[in-house]
């Protein structure tokens, strides 16, 4: 029996300060006319957060829907697995 704490999918959305399931958009950088949504998702296998993309589509993004920060691209692409965050 293993003494390590449980946590519910619920935690792991709360402990992520709601990041996990919020959509965010960002344009094409060869035609802003385009643009795409990029939803932040749980890599269970991982243990780790990951960035899910759509095709780039003609129009403009939903009202409301926040630009992509290319700083949270970039902590969430370089994220690396940590051993001692325990979500199962």
């Amino acid at each position: 029996m293993s003494n390590a704490p449980e946590r519910t999918y619920q935690d792991m959305k709360q402990w992520s300060n709601g990041l996990i399931g919020k959509i965010f958009y960002e344009r094409a950088n060869d035609d802003p006319r385009y643009f795409r949504t990029a939803r932040v998702g749980w890599n269970g296998f991982a243990n780790k957060m990951t960035l899910q993309y759509t095709d780039f589509v003609m129009g403009e993004p939903p009202e409301g829907m926040q630009p992509l920060n290319p700083r949270l691209r970039s902590s969430i692409n370089t994220m690396q697995f940590n051993g001692n965050n325990s979500f199962y």
